[in-house]
């Protein structure tokens, strides 16, 4: 999908939101580096609000449904899949039967329809392309050392075995594995992965009440699509009215003018973390660090040397993000290294 099939996408989704009761700043616009994103569309105070959707609309994993059901019966290595990966399940869900065209416009199916279009919004194969576990093999064991390689290998192999799981579960629910329409493929996760690993976000619900309260790992249209900015001071964080409705509110952190590009911080993630999860690095990236594993140095009279049963291959300096150290990450971009 080209930027502007994306731009013309996400202003259908920006519509959607707008008739579901999202107010907002902003617009969509293509960008040069990044595709498209989003920007002031008037005068925005610091700390005004540039948008306001209704909870409703934000994506996490929720229960009660006969497709979370058929979830629930899923295992791998005899363990339960996680919130994050019923999630991308969810999402997948929602795009086999998405329809956008066939949803009655009326109020009870507002929020469906703004599924149907977020789904629609986002990016496809250019997105996997982008990340290592969408390089051939070939490529994968070419450019990639020591951690993100392991990394990379890892969710390989997990995506795969879910893959495996849900074949075998042979439920009605996923569909049939040899069926051309079946959408739950390896390929299909890989894609589903992706776009939560570059887009979720930590919403963090003050009481009981949709979620139960705490952290919820979401998909938050709109916000979402605002690109990375190290710096960047704008929060991501979730409102009550008078009458006890939850709402998703993003709120600049400076004053911004109309046409100006609006950034969120993705956290304080190195390059590696930055490639795995987003598709980019960043030239000089201060955030990248050199984590050591001392188990495999001996330390002699201030001099460092290797120990002599230990490869060179294998005592290899990995790249790991500082992400939990940021005080900076204000939005709550999901961090993928702990």
């Amino acid at each position: 999908m080209d930027a502007d099939e994306r731009l013309a996408r996400g202003d259908a989704l920006v519509k959607s939101l707008e008739k579901a009761g999202c107010a907002h700043a902003v617009c969509l616009k293509a960008t040069r580096d990044a595709g498209v994103g989003v920007f002031a569309a008037r005068d925005v105070e610091g700390g005004g609000v540039l948008v306001r959707c209704p909870v409703a609309h934000a994506w996490y994993a929720r229960d009660g449904d006969e497709f979370d059901d058929a979830i629930d019966a899923l295992r791998v290595d005899g363990e339960p899949l996680d919130a994050r990966e019923r999630l991308q399940l969810h999402l997948l869900n929602e795009r086999a039967r998405s329809d956008v065209d066939k949803a009655p416009a009326s109020d009870e199916n507002l929020v469906q329809i703004s599924r149907a279009r977020y789904v629609l919004s986002l990016p496809g194969a250019e997105l996997v392309n982008a990340l290592p576990i969408g390089w051939s093999d070939e490529d994968i064991e070419r450019r990639l050392r020591g951690d993100l390689l392991s990394r990379t290998r890892a969710t390989l192999a997990r995506i795969h075995a879910v893959a495996d799981a849900i074949a075998r579960s042979r439920s009605k629910a996923f569909g049939d594995a040899d069926d051309a329409f079946f959408v739950f493929s390896v390929d299909d996760l890989k894609w589903a992965h992706a776009v939560f690993w570059s887009r979720a976000m930590t919403l963090r619900f003050p009481r009981k009440g949709f979620t139960g309260g705490g952290d919820v790992d979401a998909l938050v249209p709109l916000v979402d699509m605002c690109n990375h900015r190290a710096g960047s001071t704008a929060t991501l964080e979730i409102v009550e009215d008078d009458a006890g409705d939850a709402f998703y509110e993003l709120r600049a952190g400076v004053a911004t003018k109309a046409g100006d590009e609006v950034f969120i911080n993705y956290g304080a993630k190195g390059n590696e973390e930055l490639l795995r999860c987003h598709g980019f690095v960043i030239p000089n990236n201060p955030c990248d660090v050199l984590a050591v594993d001392l188990r495999k140095l001996w330390l002699w009279k201030g001099d460092v040397h290797w120990r002599g049963d230990v490869a060179a291959s294998e005592a290899e300096a990995e790249a790991r993000s500082i992400s939990h150290w940021s005080p900076y990450d204000r939005v709550g971009v999901v961090n993928a290294d702990p």
